[in-house]
């Protein structure tokens, strides 16, 4: 949602054509862990879930499969922590995200309408 909002407002802007932005997100802080589990509050019983597997089940699955062989290039963002800065973004449309919550719940509602 904050994504769709965030390619409306540039479009409204000349002054923001060209330039490289950094959208308003509200994950700030959380882990893989608690997206994870944020995810399934919203996902229905009969769905398994979500789950974090390990640094060492990405690599041993690469063995098998040349999707999860790539996989592991995402390792380092996935498990160390990392900030990205909305703030340039927000003060100049005059924006905030969404809530962790609110936007994880829109995010597996919206998955659940196309799937």
């Amino acid at each position: 949602p904050d994504l769709a909002n965030a390619l409306y407002l540039t479009s409204l802007r000349d002054d923001a054509m060209g330039r490289f932005w950094v959208c308003p997100h509200s994950i700030r802080g959380e882990s893989m862990e608690d997206i994870a589990e944020e995810i399934n509050k919203f996902l229905d019983k009969e769905v398994e879930g979500v789950r974090v597997i390990s640094p060492w089940m990405v690599k041993s699955l690469g063995l098998f499969t040349t999707h999860s062989a790539e996989l592991k290039e995402m390792l380092p963002w996935w498990i160390h922590d990392y900030t990205v800065d909305d703030s340039e973004f927000c003060e100049l449309f005059d924006v905030q995200p969404m809530t962790f919550e609110q936007s994880i719940k829109e995010t597996v509602l919206s998955y659940k309408t196309i799937h």
